[in-house]
């Protein structure tokens, strides 16, 4: 009999006993939170990046870079650095056009930003022949302003006709009260003559959309419509355009025409949030039935009750929060699925052994809570820490990725009250309890036949108990054991050397998507037709087998200086060949062309690559310097060597053009490498720059300390936020380890529980990362923290039954074997739900591979090293506690940290 039951206890025996009310709770949340998932939730791809960005351009035809430089932009610039909403500004110009880049403060959106500056410029009163136009960029756009992107042919094709058409769906679309804004792209522009002020029409651009034909790609000539929406999501936004299409189509309106929404993300977002939801079913599916072979039929019945209502409440507190359903949040569920299910798992095995070694009535619920609920609690207590930091990963990829841990935060958490009401309710009521004489019928046949596998698990943990009791007993199978370990572990470091330096990169190339983008740019003197003749022999001239897997075309900027558009492939999952081999061959038949360079690239889910990667800046008010210095560091580039791998082009800009950061005039170098992904080269070839041109060489050019810059742009922004995981991690660990100390009241226990832990699952990390083809990456980096949290939870269990087993007069030795006997079944079928859960998502999802891989393959090799390498650690810990020699345990402890951080 309990004497004094504990809060938790007492908790699930009100759900217990309290059936009624618990049953109406739990209809409750299953019906608001599929309301909540399947009506009021907003759909979007992924998650909107706040960027508050606006550009300047202005028109001033003097001919003279620093006469434009003196009059127009240094007065722009000095009132912007008193601008406490500015974070910085960069400007260029050649003399006659002007163009300034101005980066706000993180609370100032880019459309508030934009109406401040037009208001500063205007209050400058600039010559009065210049002409300034602020733009807000919005980078979560198609094109920087609009929400969706609309194309019109027709065929035959009319173009004065094609603009009317467009003109009338112009002011149609606009009419509506969502749609704040509607911008026309044709290829006729309507200009002034800024000396004279005649208005006169100019031919600029050559849009058109290409659909696959018998001989290749058909190109028709198009109008373009860019459409803003107010307070609407992606699929939202999609619905009321073509709504609004839709009657205009059924009027005859349209008739004649064709209507292409080559900037519609809507079925992309579809798309990607149906795979998710895919791979989540499938994960389920895997979930329930290692719980059918592994626990029991009825306990499969338990967690099927227990998924839905974890999934169903976070999608209630997801709408209470304001959040939105995307890409991220439905990844962090996929994820979560294999997290959560663990606080179910732990209490129906706990209540199905009491049950089985015939413990009747309420007593079963009860001691099994008493026995568990508390090393529960710590465990996803402990997981929820680990994520928790990740909450305030610093750049633009902590803004992205926010949406995972706050997610998993909410499901855990949820999960942990739903395993201590639900779960305990359900299991009572559907799990009996084994009788020495049983009445055979169908049911219990089926049960028996599918109860083997789980029998068998049962009996193995009694076996491999038995091993860890005769290992630890052992002196030999002890140093084999270690040696067996410690063999692991130097393989795994040696490929966690090669992934840094070797395939080291924040957010690497996706290996396969569904479009690609494409830039192409001209000549100077090039006119809009010869442009549009060259763009035309390109796209007919791709190789048959990239042709083949295209399904269109768009353009969203074409005109004489270059084009820029995106291609939609066929489904990964209709196609053999990969969008980068699909590149690859398009790059390759674009190479010997005169006068054009193209380049073609996947559009993955992250910033996009760049093909110089190495960027860097030189800061000097005069050309002569400038070039002088740049020449010499060109130089350098040319004749490095890096373990093989070398420079192969260097670009200098900002020598003709008078470029500007923050006030200070510079030149730009930029080089594309042997390995572009490879980051690791790319600071590399940093330091060599920086120990070259030291500060000794700087004086011989006249140039402070601070001449060289190394912003590197969005991979900058990468590294940052890939650098502040490391004290994300830090910080994780730290509250983990002061949560641990209070609920075991010692040092060195929580100390072994996270550092063995993590240290166990490393070699599995960068072995299976490096097998499958993964870089060391900040989703990888993502994967390695969560894996933080599964894996403690583990060691955290084992070490609660030790202690408890010590405490009842076991040995050390005892204590662990008697452990690892208890929590052998559920501890394997954790880490197989977990594996089943992310398993799909890894195999059929280029971009959440890396995360995946990380916690599959850290979790198998964690699992396997704290069932018989975790109690060796254990014992010598309690040995070295039981001698209290605290000066040769501090030595030992120290030994240890050094040999964790080395």
């Amino acid at each position: 009999m309990i004497e004094q039951k504990s809060l938790i206890t007492r908790i699930s025996e009100y759900f217990v006993t309290h059936y009624r009310i618990a049953v109406l709770i739990f209809i409750l949340i299953l019906s608001i939170g599929s309301y909540a998932y399947t009506t009021l939730l907003p759909r979007e791809g992924f998650p909107s990046i706040s960027f508050p960005i606006a550009s300047v351009n202005i028109a001033y035809f003097v001919d003279d870079a620093e006469k434009f430089n003196d009059e127009i932009l240094t007065p722009i610039e000095d009132r912007l650095e008193d601008l406490p909403y500015v974070d910085g500004f960069s400007s260029s110009t050649d003399g006659n056009i002007g163009n300034l880049f101005i980066r706000f403060e993180q609370d100032i959106t880019s459309e508030d930003g934009a109406d401040k500056l037009d208001a500063e410029i205007l209050d400058l009163q600039l010559p009065s022949n210049a002409q300034a136009i602020v733009t807000p960029i919005n980078v979560d756009s198609v094109d920087n302003v609009s929400d969706i992107l609309i194309a019109l042919t027709s065929d035959p094709n009319n173009e004065d006709e094609l603009l009317s058409t467009a003109e009338m769906l112009k002011q149609t679309l606009i009419d509506e009260e969502q749609i704040s804004g509607v911008t026309l792209y044709s290829n006729q522009v309507e200009r002034t003559d800024p000396q004279t002020g005649t208005k006169f029409i100019s031919k600029e651009n050559f849009y058109s959309i290409g659909y696959p034909a018998d001989d290749g790609i058909r190109t028709e000539q198009a109008v373009l419509l860019g459409i803003e929406t107010v307070d609407l999501s992606t699929t939202e936004t999609s619905e009321l355009v073509t709504s609004v299409i839709d009657k205009l189509k059924d009027d005859g309106v349209l008739d004649g025409y064709n209507i292409v929404y080559s900037g519609d993300l809507a079925a992309t977002v579809k798309d990607q949030i149906s795979v998710l939801e895919s791979n989540f079913l499938s994960g389920m599916v895997a979930v329930v039935v290692v719980l059918v072979l592994l626990v029991s039929l009825r306990a499969s019945i338990v967690g099927l009750l227990f998924i839905p209502t974890v999934l169903t409440g976070t999608f209630v507190v997801m709408e209470f929060l304001g959040a939105t359903l995307n890409v991220i949040s439905l990844f962090a569920l996929v994820l979560a699925l294999g997290l959560f299910v663990d606080d179910a798992i732990v209490v129906i095995e706990a209540i199905d052994r009491n049950k089985k070694e015939g413990i009747k009535g309420i007593k079963s619920v009860t001691q099994a809570i008493e026995d568990i609920g508390i090393a529960d609690v710590m465990g996803t207590l402990t997981t929820v820490l680990v994520f928790a930091p990740m909450l305030f990963i610093s750049g633009v990829l902590g803004e992205f990725i926010i949406e995972l841990p706050r997610t998993i935060i909410i499901s855990l958490l949820l999960s942990l009250l739903f395993a201590l009401t639900l779960t305990p309710l359900a299991t009572y009521y559907l799990i009996p309890t084994r009788k020495k004489k049983e009445k055979k019928n169908i049911i219990s046949k089926i049960e028996s036949i599918l109860s083997i596998p789980s029998d068998a698990m049962y009996r193995l943990g009694e076996k491999v108990g038995n091993l860890t009791k005769k290992t630890l007993d052992s002196k030999l199978l002890s140093i084999i054991v270690l040696v067996l370990t410690v063999g692991l572990l130097g393989i795994g470091m040696q490929y966690g050397q090669k992934l840094f330096s070797e395939r080291f990169n924040p957010f690497p190339e996706v290996d396969d998507a569904e479009q690609l983008s494409f830039t192409i740019l001209f000549p100077e003197g090039t006119t809009v037709d010869e442009a549009g003749t060259r763009y035309d022999n390109l796209i007919e001239e791709l190789p048959e087998d990239v042709t083949a897997e295209i399904e269109r075309i768009d353009l969203f900027s074409a005109n004489n200086r270059g084009v820029s558009g995106n291609i939609e492939l066929t489904p990964m999952r209709d196609r053999e060949i990969t969008a980068v081999e699909l590149a690859t061959k398009a790059n390759e038949a674009s190479e010997g062309r005169e006068l054009l360079d193209v380049t073609f690239r996947v559009i993955g889910a992250g910033p996009p690559p760049s093909d110089y990667p190495f960027l860097m800046q030189v800061y000097a008010e005069d050309t002569e310097t400038l070039q002088q210095i740049t020449d010499d560091i060109t130089i350098l580039l040319g004749d490095l060597d890096i373990d093989g791998e070398k420079v192969t082009d260097v670009v200098v800009s900002g020598l003709e053009r008078l470029r500007k950061q923050d006030g200070r005039r510079f030149a730009e170098i930029q080089a594309k490498l042997t390995d572009p992904e490879n980051t690791t080269l790319i600071l590399n070839l940093q330091e060599e720059v920086k120990n070259e041109f030291d500060k000794g060489k700087l004086d011989q050019y006249g140039l402070d300390e601070d001449a060289l810059g190394f912003d590197l742009g969005q991979q900058s922004d990468n590294l940052e936020s890939f650098q502040s995981l490391g004290l994300i991690g830090i910080i994780a660990i730290a509250a983990m380890y002061i949560l641990l100390v209070a609920r075991f009241d010692s040092f060195s226990q929580p100390f072994l529980i996270i550092a063995v832990a993590v240290i166990l699952a490393l070699p599995g990390v960068f072995i299976g990362l490096w097998t499958t083809g993964n870089y060391m990456s900040f989703l990888a980096a993502i994967g390695m923290i969560g894996l933080i949290g599964i894996v403690v939870n583990n060691t955290i269990m084992l070490v609660d039954f030790a202690n408890r087993f010590i405490g009842e007069g076991h040995t050390p030795k005892e204590a662990m074997s008697e452990s690892i006997k208890r929590r052998f079944r559920p501890l394997v079928t954790t880490t197989i739900t977990t594996f089943a859960g992310l398993l799909p998502l890894a195999l059929n999802d280029p971009f959440w591979e890396p995360i995946s891989f990380t916690i599959i393959f850290g979790l198998l090799t964690s699992t396997l090293l704290v069932i018989f390498a975790f109690p060796l650690v254990f014992v010598a810990n309690e040995w070295l506690r039981g001698r209290k020699k605290m000066l040769f345990y501090g030595l030992g402890l120290l030994v240890l940290l050094v040999i964790i951080f080395v």
